[in-house]
Protein backbone atom coordinates (compact mmCIF):
# COMPACT_ATOMS: atom_id res chain seq x y z
CA UNK A 1 0.00 0.00 0.00
CA UNK A 2 2.50 3.31 0.12
CA UNK A 3 6.01 3.56 1.77
CA UNK A 4 6.85 5.16 4.06
CA UNK A 5 4.57 7.27 6.07
CA UNK A 6 0.85 7.34 7.96
CA UNK A 7 -1.42 6.89 5.48
CA UNK A 8 -4.15 5.39 3.36
CA UNK A 9 -7.06 3.98 4.96
CA UNK A 10 -7.76 1.69 2.68
CA UNK A 11 -10.56 -0.77 3.50
CA UNK A 12 -10.33 -4.74 3.28
CA UNK A 13 -12.71 -6.92 3.56
CA UNK A 14 -12.77 -8.96 6.82
CA UNK A 15 -14.68 -12.76 6.16
CA UNK A 16 -16.50 -12.54 8.93
CA UNK A 17 -19.97 -11.16 8.27
CA UNK A 18 -22.23 -8.75 10.39
CA UNK A 19 -24.29 -10.79 12.35
CA UNK A 20 -27.02 -8.19 14.76
CA UNK A 21 -26.06 -8.50 18.48
CA UNK A 22 -28.26 -11.08 20.53
CA UNK A 23 -29.98 -11.88 16.97
CA UNK A 24 -29.99 -16.00 16.29
CA UNK A 25 -27.04 -17.07 14.07
CA UNK A 26 -29.40 -17.69 11.06
CA UNK A 27 -30.40 -14.09 11.15
CA UNK A 28 -28.28 -11.75 9.08
CA UNK A 29 -27.87 -8.10 8.12
CA UNK A 30 -28.44 -7.67 4.55
CA UNK A 31 -28.71 -4.53 2.38
CA UNK A 32 -31.35 -5.24 -0.31
CA UNK A 33 -31.10 -2.48 -3.54
CA UNK A 34 -34.06 -2.61 -5.33
CA UNK A 35 -34.34 -1.41 -9.60
CA UNK A 36 -36.34 1.56 -8.77
CA UNK A 37 -37.65 4.03 -5.20
CA UNK A 38 -40.86 3.34 -5.36
CA UNK A 39 -40.30 -0.83 -4.83
CA UNK A 40 -37.85 -0.12 -2.04
CA UNK A 41 -40.40 2.30 -0.22
CA UNK A 42 -43.08 -0.55 -0.93
CA UNK A 43 -40.99 -3.29 0.65
CA UNK A 44 -39.50 -0.96 3.26
CA UNK A 45 -42.75 -0.43 4.65
CA UNK A 46 -43.86 -4.25 4.23
CA UNK A 47 -40.40 -5.33 6.53
CA UNK A 48 -40.88 -2.45 8.81
CA UNK A 49 -44.32 -4.01 9.90
CA UNK A 50 -42.44 -7.89 9.65
CA UNK A 51 -39.74 -6.04 11.93
CA UNK A 52 -37.16 -6.92 9.53
CA UNK A 53 -36.22 -2.89 8.53
CA UNK A 54 -33.00 -1.38 9.84
CA UNK A 55 -32.85 1.81 7.51
CA UNK A 56 -34.16 3.06 4.04
CA UNK A 57 -31.60 5.03 2.06
CA UNK A 58 -32.54 8.58 1.66
CA UNK A 59 -32.19 8.68 -2.33
CA UNK A 60 -30.38 5.24 -3.25
CA UNK A 61 -33.26 2.52 -3.45
CA UNK A 62 -31.75 0.25 -0.93
CA UNK A 63 -32.85 -0.70 2.49
CA UNK A 64 -31.10 -2.64 5.29
CA UNK A 65 -32.74 -5.50 7.28
CA UNK A 66 -32.08 -8.77 9.24
CA UNK A 67 -33.24 -11.55 7.31
CA UNK A 68 -32.71 -15.40 8.20
CA UNK A 69 -31.45 -17.57 4.90
CA UNK A 70 -34.79 -18.13 3.40
CA UNK A 71 -35.99 -14.33 3.76
CA UNK A 72 -32.68 -13.71 1.78
CA UNK A 73 -33.45 -16.24 -0.76
CA UNK A 74 -36.75 -15.46 -1.54
CA UNK A 75 -35.77 -11.67 -2.28
CA UNK A 76 -33.19 -12.86 -4.35
CA UNK A 77 -35.60 -14.63 -6.77
CA UNK A 78 -37.96 -11.22 -6.63
CA UNK A 79 -37.86 -9.62 -10.25
CA UNK A 80 -38.06 -5.64 -8.30
CA UNK A 81 -34.89 -6.47 -6.51
CA UNK A 82 -31.57 -5.75 -7.93
CA UNK A 83 -29.07 -7.49 -5.38
CA UNK A 84 -29.09 -9.20 -1.88
CA UNK A 85 -26.22 -8.30 0.00
CA UNK A 86 -24.67 -9.33 3.27
CA UNK A 87 -23.46 -6.85 5.14
CA UNK A 88 -19.95 -7.33 5.90
CA UNK A 89 -17.32 -5.81 8.09
CA UNK A 90 -14.45 -3.83 6.21
CA UNK A 91 -11.64 -2.40 7.67
CA UNK A 92 -8.85 0.03 7.57
CA UNK A 93 -4.88 -1.44 6.15
CA UNK A 94 -2.82 -0.06 8.29
CA UNK A 95 -0.75 2.94 7.72
CA UNK A 96 2.80 2.94 6.60
CA UNK A 97 4.90 4.66 9.69
CA UNK A 98 8.25 6.41 8.83
CA UNK A 99 7.67 9.32 6.57
CA UNK A 100 9.78 12.53 8.10
CA UNK A 101 7.71 15.28 9.37
CA UNK A 102 9.22 17.75 6.64
CA UNK A 103 6.58 20.86 4.95
CA UNK A 104 4.07 20.70 2.74
CA UNK A 105 4.97 20.50 -0.99
CA UNK A 106 1.94 18.67 -3.12
CA UNK A 107 -0.59 21.97 -3.75
CA UNK A 108 2.53 23.74 -4.75
CA UNK A 109 3.93 20.90 -6.87
CA UNK A 110 0.85 20.71 -8.48
CA UNK A 111 0.17 24.41 -9.33
CA UNK A 112 -1.99 25.30 -6.52
CA UNK A 113 0.51 28.20 -5.77
CA UNK A 114 -0.43 29.38 -8.84
CA UNK A 115 -4.11 29.22 -9.06
CA UNK A 116 -4.55 30.40 -5.72
CA UNK A 117 -2.64 33.73 -6.82
CA UNK A 118 -5.17 33.68 -9.69
CA UNK A 119 -7.87 34.18 -7.37
CA UNK A 120 -9.07 30.80 -7.74
CA UNK A 121 -10.00 28.93 -4.07
CA UNK A 122 -12.72 26.56 -4.77
CA UNK A 123 -15.26 29.18 -3.02
CA UNK A 124 -18.23 27.26 -1.96
CA UNK A 125 -18.02 23.61 -3.71
CA UNK A 126 -19.34 21.28 -1.30
CA UNK A 127 -16.61 17.86 -0.75
CA UNK A 128 -17.86 15.26 1.33
CA UNK A 129 -15.04 13.41 2.93
CA UNK A 130 -16.18 9.90 3.06
CA UNK A 131 -13.40 8.61 6.15
CA UNK A 132 -13.13 8.37 10.21
CA UNK A 133 -14.48 11.73 10.33
CA UNK A 134 -12.95 14.97 10.64
CA UNK A 135 -11.45 17.06 14.10
CA UNK A 136 -13.56 19.94 12.74
CA UNK A 137 -12.01 21.89 15.90
CA UNK A 138 -8.26 22.25 14.49
CA UNK A 139 -7.61 25.71 13.39
CA UNK A 140 -6.96 25.00 10.03
CA UNK A 141 -10.05 22.99 9.68
CA UNK A 142 -12.74 24.88 11.57
CA UNK A 143 -13.72 27.59 9.04
CA UNK A 144 -13.73 25.24 6.33
CA UNK A 145 -16.19 22.71 8.14
CA UNK A 146 -19.38 22.57 7.01
CA UNK A 147 -21.34 19.40 8.72
CA UNK A 148 -21.94 15.56 8.45
CA UNK A 149 -23.23 13.23 9.50
CA UNK A 150 -21.86 9.69 12.10
CA UNK A 151 -22.98 6.73 10.58
CA UNK A 152 -20.97 4.70 12.94
CA UNK A 153 -22.99 6.12 16.27
CA UNK A 154 -26.15 7.73 14.03
CA UNK A 155 -25.59 11.08 14.69
CA UNK A 156 -24.74 14.15 13.56
CA UNK A 157 -21.12 14.55 14.98
CA UNK A 158 -18.58 13.38 13.09
CA UNK A 159 -15.66 14.05 15.28
CA UNK A 160 -12.41 12.13 13.84
CA UNK A 161 -11.48 9.53 16.56
CA UNK A 162 -8.70 7.51 14.37
CA UNK A 163 -5.30 7.66 15.89
CA UNK A 164 -3.89 8.41 12.57
CA UNK A 165 -6.12 10.91 11.99
CA UNK A 166 -6.98 9.79 8.39
CA UNK A 167 -10.15 11.55 7.59
CA UNK A 168 -8.73 14.94 8.96
CA UNK A 169 -5.76 14.48 7.42
CA UNK A 170 -7.32 14.11 3.92
CA UNK A 171 -9.89 17.22 4.74
CA UNK A 172 -6.74 19.18 5.16
CA UNK A 173 -5.19 18.46 2.00
CA UNK A 174 -8.39 19.28 0.38
CA UNK A 175 -8.85 22.61 2.08
CA UNK A 176 -6.74 23.50 4.74
CA UNK A 177 -7.19 27.46 5.63
CA UNK A 178 -4.88 29.71 3.49
CA UNK A 179 -3.71 31.67 7.17
CA UNK A 180 -0.06 31.77 7.39
CA UNK A 181 -0.02 29.25 9.40
CA UNK A 182 0.81 25.31 9.34
CA UNK A 183 -0.67 23.81 5.89
CA UNK A 184 -2.81 25.01 3.29
CA UNK A 185 -5.54 22.71 1.26
CA UNK A 186 -5.38 22.51 -2.68
CA UNK A 187 -8.71 24.45 -2.05
CA UNK A 188 -8.58 26.53 0.92
CA UNK A 189 -12.40 28.07 0.62
CA UNK A 190 -14.02 24.89 -0.34
CA UNK A 191 -16.58 23.37 1.99
CA UNK A 192 -15.91 20.29 3.92
CA UNK A 193 -18.37 17.91 5.19
CA UNK A 194 -17.33 14.64 7.61
CA UNK A 195 -19.43 11.65 6.67
CA UNK A 196 -18.34 9.15 9.36
CA UNK A 197 -18.41 5.53 8.06
CA UNK A 198 -15.29 3.77 9.65
CA UNK A 199 -14.60 4.06 13.50
CA UNK A 200 -11.46 5.04 15.15
CA UNK A 201 -9.64 1.44 14.84
CA UNK A 202 -10.51 2.18 10.66
CA UNK A 203 -13.44 -0.47 11.15
CA UNK A 204 -16.91 0.05 8.94
CA UNK A 205 -19.44 -1.76 7.13
CA UNK A 206 -20.51 -1.73 4.04
CA UNK A 207 -24.07 -0.48 5.23
CA UNK A 208 -22.14 2.61 6.74
CA UNK A 209 -20.33 3.04 3.22
CA UNK A 210 -23.49 2.91 1.26
CA UNK A 211 -25.53 5.06 3.52
CA UNK A 212 -22.25 7.45 3.45
CA UNK A 213 -22.77 8.08 -0.19
CA UNK A 214 -26.70 7.95 -0.46
CA UNK A 215 -26.05 11.25 2.11
CA UNK A 216 -23.63 12.80 -0.09
CA UNK A 217 -26.38 12.75 -2.75
CA UNK A 218 -29.15 14.02 -0.21
CA UNK A 219 -27.30 16.77 0.38
CA UNK A 220 -25.85 17.56 -3.21
CA UNK A 221 -22.25 17.35 -2.64
CA UNK A 222 -20.29 17.99 -5.55
CA UNK A 223 -17.68 15.86 -4.93
CA UNK A 224 -17.07 12.75 -2.82
CA UNK A 225 -13.10 11.54 -1.54
CA UNK A 226 -12.90 7.80 -0.47
CA UNK A 227 -9.55 7.37 0.93
CA UNK A 228 -10.56 3.59 1.19
CA UNK A 229 -10.72 0.47 -0.31
CA UNK A 230 -11.75 -3.40 -0.63
CA UNK A 231 -10.46 -6.20 -3.12
CA UNK A 232 -13.87 -7.25 -3.93
CA UNK A 233 -16.28 -5.82 -6.35
CA UNK A 234 -19.63 -5.17 -4.21
CA UNK A 235 -22.98 -4.95 -6.69
CA UNK A 236 -24.43 -2.27 -3.23
CA UNK A 237 -21.51 -0.13 -3.72
CA UNK A 238 -20.97 -0.17 -7.32
CA UNK A 239 -24.85 1.06 -7.59
CA UNK A 240 -24.25 3.93 -4.86
CA UNK A 241 -21.30 4.59 -6.70
CA UNK A 242 -22.71 4.88 -10.34
CA UNK A 243 -25.89 6.61 -8.89
CA UNK A 244 -23.78 9.41 -7.19
CA UNK A 245 -21.92 9.61 -10.37
CA UNK A 246 -25.07 10.29 -12.46
CA UNK A 247 -26.88 12.56 -9.93
CA UNK A 248 -23.66 14.60 -10.86
CA UNK A 249 -21.03 13.99 -8.24
CA UNK A 250 -17.09 13.63 -9.26
CA UNK A 251 -16.08 10.77 -7.42
CA UNK A 252 -12.23 10.29 -6.67
CA UNK A 253 -11.02 7.35 -5.15
CA UNK A 254 -7.56 5.68 -3.90
CA UNK A 255 -6.32 3.14 -5.82
CA UNK A 256 -4.96 1.22 -2.86
CA UNK A 257 -1.60 0.82 -1.33
CA UNK A 258 -1.43 -2.24 -2.94
CA UNK A 259 2.25 -2.90 -3.64
CA UNK A 260 1.85 -2.63 -7.36
CA UNK A 261 -1.34 -5.00 -7.27
CA UNK A 262 -4.50 -4.00 -9.07
CA UNK A 263 -6.74 -1.32 -7.54
CA UNK A 264 -8.94 -1.80 -5.51
CA UNK A 265 -12.43 -0.76 -5.27
CA UNK A 266 -14.50 1.62 -5.27
CA UNK A 267 -11.29 3.31 -7.45
CA UNK A 268 -12.12 0.35 -9.69
CA UNK A 269 -15.28 1.65 -10.74
CA UNK A 270 -15.97 3.20 -13.87
CA UNK A 271 -17.71 5.91 -11.82
CA UNK A 272 -14.97 6.52 -9.38
CA UNK A 273 -11.74 8.31 -10.36
CA UNK A 274 -8.64 6.18 -9.20
CA UNK A 275 -5.56 7.93 -8.12
CA UNK A 276 -2.40 6.61 -7.72
CA UNK A 277 1.06 8.73 -5.53
CA UNK A 278 3.43 10.64 -6.98
CA UNK A 279 6.89 11.98 -5.18
CA UNK A 280 7.97 15.32 -5.51
CA UNK A 281 10.21 13.93 -8.12
CA UNK A 282 6.84 13.16 -10.37
CA UNK A 283 8.15 9.28 -9.73
CA UNK A 284 5.83 6.21 -9.18
CA UNK A 285 4.71 5.54 -5.46
CA UNK A 286 6.01 1.97 -5.99
CA UNK A 287 3.47 1.11 -2.99
CA UNK A 288 0.69 2.33 -5.39
CA UNK A 289 -1.42 -0.12 -8.20
CA UNK A 290 -0.56 -1.08 -11.28
CA UNK A 291 -3.77 -1.00 -13.37
CA UNK A 292 -5.33 -0.07 -16.63
CA UNK A 293 -7.92 1.62 -14.84
CA UNK A 294 -5.60 4.25 -13.01
CA UNK A 295 -6.96 7.59 -14.32
CA UNK A 296 -4.66 9.70 -12.48
CA UNK A 297 -1.58 10.23 -10.26
CA UNK A 298 -1.17 13.05 -7.58
CA UNK A 299 0.99 13.48 -4.91
CA UNK A 300 1.00 11.22 -2.28
CA UNK A 301 4.77 10.83 -0.26
CA UNK A 302 5.20 12.23 2.76
CA UNK A 303 2.31 14.85 2.78
CA UNK A 304 2.43 16.89 6.22
CA UNK A 305 -1.57 17.90 6.52
CA UNK A 306 -4.15 18.61 9.35
CA UNK A 307 -4.31 16.07 12.59
CA UNK A 308 -6.55 15.61 15.07
CA UNK A 309 -5.53 17.69 18.53
CA UNK A 310 -4.61 21.02 16.59
CA UNK A 311 -1.42 18.93 15.55
CA UNK A 312 0.30 18.21 11.68
CA UNK A 313 1.00 15.10 10.61
CA UNK A 314 3.48 13.43 7.81
CA UNK A 315 1.43 10.49 6.14
CA UNK A 316 2.25 8.61 2.61
CA UNK A 317 -0.20 6.49 0.59
CA UNK A 318 -2.65 6.77 -2.22
CA UNK A 319 -5.13 8.03 0.30
CA UNK A 320 -2.73 11.16 0.37
CA UNK A 321 -3.47 11.25 -3.69
CA UNK A 322 -7.03 11.01 -3.57
CA UNK A 323 -8.16 14.35 -2.07
CA UNK A 324 -5.00 16.01 -4.19
CA UNK A 325 -6.99 15.15 -7.37
CA UNK A 326 -10.55 16.26 -5.33
CA UNK A 327 -9.05 19.48 -4.47
CA UNK A 328 -7.87 20.35 -7.99
CA UNK A 329 -11.63 19.14 -9.14
CA UNK A 330 -13.20 21.94 -6.88
CA UNK A 331 -10.56 24.58 -8.23
CA UNK A 332 -12.28 23.72 -11.40
CA UNK A 333 -16.14 23.70 -10.51
CA UNK A 334 -15.86 26.52 -8.34
CA UNK A 335 -14.42 28.69 -11.54
CA UNK A 336 -17.15 27.71 -13.13
CA UNK A 337 -16.68 24.91 -15.76
CA UNK A 338 -19.71 24.69 -18.11
CA UNK A 339 -21.44 21.70 -19.15
CA UNK A 340 -20.42 21.25 -22.59
CA UNK A 341 -22.57 17.78 -23.62
CA UNK A 342 -25.68 19.27 -22.13
CA UNK A 343 -26.22 16.89 -19.94
CA UNK A 344 -27.30 19.16 -16.73
CA UNK A 345 -24.42 18.03 -14.96
CA UNK A 346 -20.50 18.65 -14.94
CA UNK A 347 -18.73 16.30 -13.18
CA UNK A 348 -17.91 14.77 -16.63
CA UNK A 349 -16.69 17.97 -17.41
CA UNK A 350 -14.10 18.37 -14.50
CA UNK A 351 -13.16 14.37 -15.24
CA UNK A 352 -12.31 14.82 -18.71
CA UNK A 353 -10.59 18.84 -18.07
CA UNK A 354 -8.39 16.72 -15.16
CA UNK A 355 -7.54 14.10 -17.94
CA UNK A 356 -6.50 16.52 -20.75
CA UNK A 357 -4.40 18.84 -18.87
CA UNK A 358 -2.80 16.12 -16.48
CA UNK A 359 0.89 16.10 -17.01
CA UNK A 360 1.65 12.51 -18.81
CA UNK A 361 4.69 11.01 -17.44
CA UNK A 362 5.83 7.66 -17.89
CA UNK A 363 5.17 5.70 -21.30
CA UNK A 364 3.12 8.15 -23.72
CA UNK A 365 -0.59 8.31 -22.84
CA UNK A 366 -2.47 6.92 -20.43
CA UNK A 367 -0.42 3.92 -18.91
CA UNK A 368 -1.36 1.84 -15.27
CA UNK A 369 1.04 3.40 -13.55
CA UNK A 370 0.00 7.39 -14.14
CA UNK A 371 -3.03 6.46 -15.98
CA UNK A 372 -3.59 9.76 -18.13
CA UNK A 373 -0.58 11.49 -15.62
CA UNK A 374 0.00 14.14 -12.62
CA UNK A 375 -2.63 16.50 -12.42
CA UNK A 376 -1.99 19.75 -12.87
CA UNK A 377 -3.80 22.85 -11.52
CA UNK A 378 -2.63 25.32 -13.21
CA UNK A 379 -3.32 24.03 -16.65
CA UNK A 380 -6.59 22.71 -15.77
CA UNK A 381 -8.11 26.36 -14.92
CA UNK A 382 -5.97 27.52 -18.24
CA UNK A 383 -3.85 29.79 -16.32
CA UNK A 384 -0.13 28.53 -18.72
CA UNK A 385 1.71 29.55 -16.02
CA UNK A 386 4.84 27.04 -14.67
CA UNK A 387 5.23 27.76 -11.47
CA UNK A 388 7.86 27.43 -9.51
CA UNK A 389 8.81 23.67 -7.41
CA UNK A 390 5.28 22.63 -10.12
CA UNK A 391 7.57 19.52 -10.98
CA UNK A 392 7.49 20.44 -14.95
CA UNK A 393 11.30 19.25 -15.15
CA UNK A 394 13.09 17.04 -17.78
CA UNK A 395 13.24 13.23 -16.53
CA UNK A 396 16.54 13.74 -16.70
CA UNK A 397 16.39 15.73 -13.58
CA UNK A 398 17.35 13.14 -10.45
CA UNK A 399 16.44 15.62 -7.61
CA UNK A 400 13.54 17.83 -7.26
CA UNK A 401 13.85 21.03 -5.86
CA UNK A 402 12.46 21.61 -2.56
CA UNK A 403 9.61 23.67 -1.88
CA UNK A 404 8.48 25.69 1.09
CA UNK A 405 5.25 25.57 2.19
CA UNK A 406 2.66 27.88 1.45
CA UNK A 407 1.79 30.96 3.54
CA UNK A 408 -0.15 33.71 2.42
CA UNK A 409 -3.12 36.06 2.06
CA UNK A 410 -6.28 35.58 1.01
Amino acid sequence: MKAIALSLLTLALLVAPLAGSGQAASSREYLVGFHDAAQAADKASFLEQKRKLKKSMRRLPVVSAVLDEAEAAALRNDPRVAYVQENVWIQAIDPILGAEYNQSWGVTHIGGRTAHEAGKFGQEVRVAVLDTGIDYTHPDLMLRYAGGYDFVFDDADPMDDNTNSHGTHAAGIIAAELNGQGVVGVAPLARIYGVKVLDGAGFGSLEWLVQGIDWAIANNMHIINLSLGFSSDFPAVRDACDRAYAAGILLVASSGNTNQGEALYPAAYDSVIAANATDAGDQFGEFSSIDARIELAAPGTSIVSTARGNQYLSLTGTSQAAPHVAGVAALLIAAGIQDANGNGRINDEVRLRLRHTARDLGAGGHDPYYGYGRIDAAAALGLGVIPPGDGRKDKKDKKPKKVDLIKGRR
